[in-house]
């Protein structure tokens, strides 16, 4: 759990530092949806640090669900760059402005995906825990159904868990970097490649490992106009 741990401590600690230092950078050069975006980011380190104590806690399925509040939130930055307009969908529906739809903004704004399968697998964990349930209900067909009230540590849950924290991690890293590193440039602050987080990511089990090439496809869909 040491390399979990160092990994998430190392790159959120920088991330946080560059997030504050955009308090103490010339604004005359921002463009007027930068603000909104610099609000959303500031909520990403508490949030995947709250999604990180849970882990620590055995809360892993709620680990997820925040998770998902942070990958939301990201999509939102991201919709704001392509979307500049329409940047006040993000936080209510505006009446001739486009739709912001976290579930298919992937897929059907920027193009990078077919479907969004990290959407549908962090939503689980939010809506009624139907991973968890699932599993313990494939459990009891294979045998004597047992209640399982989630208490205590599973490591093979702890893997996950912070798999996707630290996905999300390297996904906010990287947008940060698209969105405001230019304005950071010249100072203690500008943010350097997440390069030891991205080669852990690249090891990871199943889809997980393909989380870089998705960002960089992402941030290439936004730079195209």
């Amino acid at each position: 759990m040491y390399d979990y741990v160092k990994l998430f401590e190392d790159n959120l600690e920088s991330l946080s530092s560059a997030i504050i230092s955009l308090n103490h950078v010339p604004k005359n050069t921002w463009e007027q949806y930068n603000s909104l975006q610099a609000v959303f980011v500031s909520k990403i380190p508490k949030t995947l640090f709250s999604a990180f104590q849970q882990i620590l806690k055995g809360d892993y399925n709620e680990s997820l669900g925040t998770c998902r509040i942070g990958y939301e939130i990201l999509l939102a930055i991201c919709f704001i760059a392509k979307y500049p307009e329409s940047q006040w969908s993000t936080v209510e529906a505006q009446k001739g402005n486009r739709a912001f739809k976290p579930s298919t903004f992937l897929i059907d704004d920027l193009k990078v995906v077919k479907e969004d399968p990290y959407y549908k697998f962090l939503s689980w964990h939010i809506h009624c825990q139907k991973r968890s349930v699932m599993s313990d209900i494939k459990t009891g067909m294979e045998g004597r159904l047992v209640l399982n009230l989630g208490y205590g540590y599973d490591n093979k849950e702890l893997s996950i868990a912070f798999n996707n924290l630290l996905t999300i991690l390297y996904f906010a890293i990287n947008i940060f970097q698209h969105a405001f590193n230019d304005f950071l440039l010249n100072t203690d602050f500008s943010m350097k490649e997440p390069k030891a987080l991205e080669v852990f990511i690249k090891k990871m089990p199943n889809k997980l490992s393909e989380i870089p090439e998705l960002v960089n496809n992402i941030i290439r869909a936004l730079n195209t106009k």
